[in-house]
């Protein structure tokens, strides 16, 4: 029984001392203590907090800086009170920039340490705690750890704008052409890139919002591009004028037989030129006529000259001819019934119709147009070439051409009641003619 209890009491006495080992072991730490002896412990596996010391004995405290272990003794103990510092943080920052900062935390009781901004609209924290300007504005930036915190203020200022360039700067416009202006900002990241473009005299030249600018007058002013925080650049620009100095046409001279036209065609070079106005005339103008300022009509036969001369004064001279076939010959078609035996040759009686035309010589003669005229309009009227019998007689009627070539036909008009009269008798006197021839036969 003695050796039983004897044997236990080895055991036991050994579990101790294999406790007071662990005891004493279980919460060393890898790496170096400090000069004081102690020992950071961040995530408190000793329980006594992030720091605790060592030299020789387990993890213990030094309350008041004395250590239990060496025969120490205070009369009170004040704990360490955990603090924020910050460093290097920025007071402004402009739209789009981003900053770090610097900050550390003393007697933290834990590791966790919050970065934070009263309005992220203004300053964003991003996940490595540095801060972005997101717009104009003021933020405060708050560090908290171990209850401790300490804070800032930011503002946030836009990018100015510190310079302005026309890229394709011009130094002159042509009256009445357009063109468009391209403003550079800088620097490329300004915030706020508005501008806006205005002329100095706008009778000269006219531009628009969008910078497209407009020669209206020949001159000289002066084109602003404008930021709007008064930063500008201003562009002198001339507007000139192209004149006309040559006239070219596609005839070189003209040939026309009367009442023909002929259209010219015109053109004004150099091409670019600002006014390509122009007036064509005839030298003559009882030989020929404009329409339209560019057509010719051809009138009457004869030579002469047609001009075109611009505003600025530059002519061109054309030769133009004119002239006309003649009518060799008119010849009248007598398409009359006239009266027979016993009346004579050409005779007609009042009611008859006067079918009566004429045909010109040449046919390709410039003027076919006839003219009928009567030696007696009280025997026979011509309205329109139309013919009238009026009463009884002898008549000429003649036909006249533009060429003064003319064919003249005869009538001899009866008037319709003697016409029966003379056949009646005609009829009486052959029926007597046979009588008398019979009686004499017997």
């Amino acid at each position: 029984m003695k050796t039983l209890i004897k044997k236990y009491s080895c055991f036991i006495s050994l579990f101790i001392l294999i406790f007071f080992v662990l005891s004493t072991t279980s919460f060393a730490h890898s790496g170096r203590t400090d000069s004081s002896g102690g020992h950071h412990d961040y995530q408190n596996k000793s329980g006594l907090g992030s720091y605790h010391y060592h030299h020789g004995y387990g993890p213990h405290l030094h309350p008041g800086g004395v250590c239990p272990y060496e025969g120490g003794s205070v009369d009170s103990y004040v704990p360490a009170t955990p603090s924020v510092s910050i460093s290097n943080q920025p007071s402004e920052l402009y739209i789009g920039d981003t900053s770090g900062f610097t900050y550390s935390v003393q007697n933290a009781t834990n590791d966790n340490v919050s970065v934070q901004s009263s309005d992220e609209s203004v300053i964003k924290v991003n996940e490595d705690n540095s801060l972005t300007a997101v717009k104009e504005g003021t933020a405060t930036i708050t560090v908290s750890a171990s209850g401790a915190k300490q804070d800032f203020t930011v503002t946030v200022k836009p990018i100015p704008v510190s310079s302005i360039e026309i890229a394709n700067a011009p130094t002159e416009i042509q009256l009445g052409k357009t063109q468009q202006l391209e403003a550079k900002v800088l620097p490329e990241n300004a915030t706020n890139k508005n501008i806006t473009w205005a002329s100095q005299d706008s009778n000269i030249i006219e531009v628009s919002k969008e910078g497209i600018i407009s020669g209206y007058s020949v001159g000289t002013t002066v084109i602003t591009c404008t930021a709007d925080n008064g930063v500008k650049v201003e562009l002198p620009l001339k507007v000139y004028e192209v004149f006309p100095e040559k006239i070219e046409t596609d005839v070189e001279e003209l040939e026309l037989e009367c009442e023909d036209s002929e259209l010219i065609i015109v053109k004004i070079f150099p091409g670019d030129a600002n006014n390509k106005n122009y007036k064509m005339q005839i030298k003559d103008d009882r030989i020929a006529k404009v329409v339209n300022n560019h057509t010719i009509e051809a009138k009457n036969d004869g030579n002469t000259e047609i001009e075109i001369v611009t505003d600025n004064g530059i002519t061109k001279k054309i030769p133009l001819k004119v002239y006309h076939i003649p009518v060799d010959s008119v010849e009248i078609n007598d398409n009359i019934k006239y009266l027979s035996f016993p009346f004579s040759e050409n005779t007609v009686h009042s009611y008859t119709d006067l079918n009566i035309d004429a045909t010109i010589n040449p046919k390709n003669s410039t003027y076919n147009n006839l003219k009928w005229e009567s030696s007696n309009n009280n025997i026979v009227s011509v309205t329109d070439n139309n013919f009238v019998i009026k009463g009884s007689g002898n008549v000429v009627l003649t036909v006249n051409t533009h060429d003064g070539v003319s064919a003249s036909i005869e009538l001899q008009v009866i008037d319709l009641n003697t016409t029966i009269l003379l056949i009646g008798g005609c009829i009486v006197l052959g029926c007597i003619c046979v009588i008398l021839i019979k009686h004499v036969k017997k």
